[in-house]
């Protein structure tokens, strides 16, 4: 059951205000989407620690899933004071029974924000409108915002200026952040998210397309007949959208034939786009449960010959109307309506829709990745025989490809491996480390049918195949993205994608293991997740054991509890140093993300193994954990310490191991 939930319960959490809950009738009940929502604020009410809340929040339910198993997932949008906030939206994560799994979102501390603003609205504007290259057709009102995208959160002033863009030639609805304490532009965030592309040609011969049957005249429509809004209209060439001075016109036909292949027929690049659209649809909604852009079952327009000599297609919500458009290409012979194209431009509309992903720093990367990846996969669900579906972005308008999922660097451009300035390149490059890990978790690294693929630490992939790989990227689009979610970190696509596949197939899985290693190979690493693996052979078997009971003293008011310490004498190594231990760890607790894990070795050594993290909900710490400790001498104490940081959870070590 996925849809957007209607309207949206709000939930808010002020000082010395009871939150009324929903009473559910057992845990037993069948998991509606009230059911869901029900849980969800029960959820908040009793874990507000999750989401970072504050008072003056007010939470508002956006989306609301149901998976078949009863567990279910909603969306939630985040007001402060009664501002819009930036980044503030998390995700409820509840088992089938109604238990609290934890939650997913960006903030790392609670709302704290004095909401009057030191610039006011009309200096904001006025920097506003320098960020903006092009030609400036209207200027919004500024509203007042704040701005948590780095997780904690600013008093911000949100411009749209809107217009034609310089560098583009295309529309840009530009969003210019103002910092509302100092008047410094923060960042710019545009509506209208785009491709690029080169070349010539009609790509889809004799392909079926959907249409409406009219009566008075006798003709047909390029319109589907059943998905409302669903329809392909043709924008003359004109040089804006606006509905009222440059209409889109309906296309027609008197016999139900449409193009004849060339652009001397209108009609032949908006059967590239309406057959595309229909591709795109059937496998959105066959492979992941996921009926069209809304999730049930309306489409949009789709305008075809957008503007002059435009080299671009995009994807926009403009004056209140989502849609896409395509232009025709240099010197309008070569249409942006490749099948690939068409399939990445829907997609950014599903985004939106799901996660709305910012389209900005590594979100915005990962917001063009997935494009670029369903885009992909709608090419290879419509598995035309000539040419054949590759893992190139837009080749089929040049012969040129615009992005090489398999190695994307190969354009000049592109990040194949994550560094630090990745975040600063521009969305459709930073998609590189993003194509790059899903061509690794689908077809493997080194030589493949589609080119060979590097990986950036010399390590070999083993692909778990397209089908595996869209799913696990699905599942963490749709249930676990935010709309500050970046590639590694605190609310990272790593970490993401990590549940994704333990929720689909199981934790230490082939495929998670896929997912740990296909991350690696992009150099996106991490030590929030162990190893599924020992990775070093132990050097001095048979594994120690410590299974004595500690308790772990609970948190203090303010302040974290003591450690929890339990030891284990090692010797009979002979002095030789490790090259790599592993650990295993058994801790009985009702809440985990609570606590922080230290492993401390001879000579003062000391690991984290794990951190304490407010949005992990589960209960028990039952892992193993591998560290490189080649400089450490085996002999001597290990000690593991374990720390409480939240009040009133409780535990305590109940077993721990070493393998050297």
């Amino acid at each position: 059951m996925r849809s957007i939930h209607p309207a949206g319960a709000v939930l808010a959490i002020a000082a010395s205000v009871v939150v009324a809950i929903p009473v559910e009738a057992g845990a037993a009940a069948v998991t509606t989407e009230t059911v869901a929502v029900a849980r969800a604020q029960r959820s908040i009410a009793s874990h507000p620690k999750a989401i970072q809340g504050s008072a003056g929040d007010q939470y508002s339910v956006w989306r609301t899933i149901v998976d078949k198993d009863g567990s279910s997932h909603v969306r939630y949008r985040r007001t402060h004071r009664g501002l819009r906030v930036i980044g503030g939206d998390f995700v409820v994560h509840n088992g089938p029974d109604g238990s609290f799994k934890g939650t997913t979102g960006g903030l790392r501390t609670p709302l704290s924000v004095d909401i009057t603003p030191s610039v006011k609205a009309a200096p904001a504007t006025v920097t506003a409108q320098a960020q903006f290259r092009g030609r400036i057709e209207k200027v919004g009102a500024p509203e007042l915002v704040i701005d948590a995208k780095d997780g904690t959160g600013a008093l911000a002033w949100d411009t749209l200026v809107s217009g034609v863009s310089e560098s583009t030639k295309d529309i840009s609805r530009l969003h210019v952040l103002v910092d509302a304490a100092s008047g410094k532009h923060i960042r710019s965030i545009d509506e209208v998210k785009s491709v690029e592309g080169l070349g010539d040609g009609v790509y889809e011969r004799g392909v079926p397309v959907e249409t409406t049957q009219r009566s008075n005249p006798f003709r047909f429509e390029l319109r589907h007949p059943t998905r409302a809004n669903s329809y392909t209209c043709d924008l003359m060439n004109k040089g804006t959208e606006s509905s009222s001075s440059d209409p889109c016109s309906p296309m027609f036909s008197t016999n139900n034939l449409w193009g004849n292949g060339s652009q001397s027929d209108r009609n032949s690049a908006a059967v590239d786009v309406h057959f595309g659209e229909s591709v795109w649809h059937s496998y959105v909604k066959n492979a992941h449960g996921r009926d069209g852009i809304f999730g049930d079952g309306r489409g949009i327009p789709a305008k075809v010959h957008w503007g002059n000599n435009v080299v671009n297609a995009h994807y926009s919500l403009s004056g209140g109307e989502d849609h896409v458009a395509f232009g025709d290409g240099l010197s309008n012979s070569a249409p942006l309506t490749s099948i690939d194209i068409v399939g990445h431009e829907y997609t950014h509309g599903l985004t939106d829709y799901t996660a709305a992903l910012e389209y900005f720093d590594e979100s915005g990367g990962l917001n063009e990745a997935t494009s670029d990846i369903f885009g992909t996969m709608t090419e290879f669900h419509a598995n035309s025989a000539t040419p054949r579906p590759n893992y190139a972005i837009g080749d089929r308008i040049s012969g040129m490809p615009t992005r090489f999922m398999y190695d994307p660097a190969l354009d000049g451009k592109s990040d194949s491996c994550w560094t630090t300035g990745t975040a600063y390149k521009d969305v459709h490059y930073s998609s590189g480390v993003g194509n790059h890990f899903f061509f690794l978790l689908a077809e493997g690294s080194g030589k493949t049918a589609y080119g060979t693929s590097p990986t950036c630490d010399g390590s070999t992939v083993t692909g778990i195949g397209q089908g595996k790989a869209a799913d696990v990227w699905f599942r963490a689009l749709n249930v676990y993205f935010t709309s500050n979610t970046s590639y590694g970190g605190y609310n990272g696509a790593r970490n993401a994608t990590l549940r994704a596949a333990e929720d689909l197939y199981g934790y230490c899985s082939t495929e998670y293991r896929a997912v740990q290693a296909s991350w690696n190979g992009v150099a996106v690493v991490a030590t929030q997740d162990p190893p599924c693996g020992n990775e070093y052979p132990p050097k001095c078997p048979p594994a120690a054991v410590n299974d004595t009971n500690v308790a772990i003293p609970d948190a203090k008011t303010g302040s974290p509890g003591t450690p929890a310490k339990s030891e284990i004498q090692v010797s009979g190594c002979e002095g030789a140093a490790t090259q790599g231990i592993r650990i295993d760890v058994d801790i009985k607790h009702t809440l985990r993300g609570d606590l922080s894990v230290v492993l401390y070795g001879p000579g003062n050594s000391s690991w984290v193994l794990k951190n304490n993290d407010p949005t992990d909900g589960r209960a028990d710490i039952k892992l193993f954990f591998v560290v490189d400790a080649r400089t450490v001498t085996a002999n001597g104490t290990w000690r593991l310490e374990v720390q409480d940081f939240v009040r009133a959870d409780t535990g305590h070590i109940d077993r721990w191991a070493l393998s050297i």
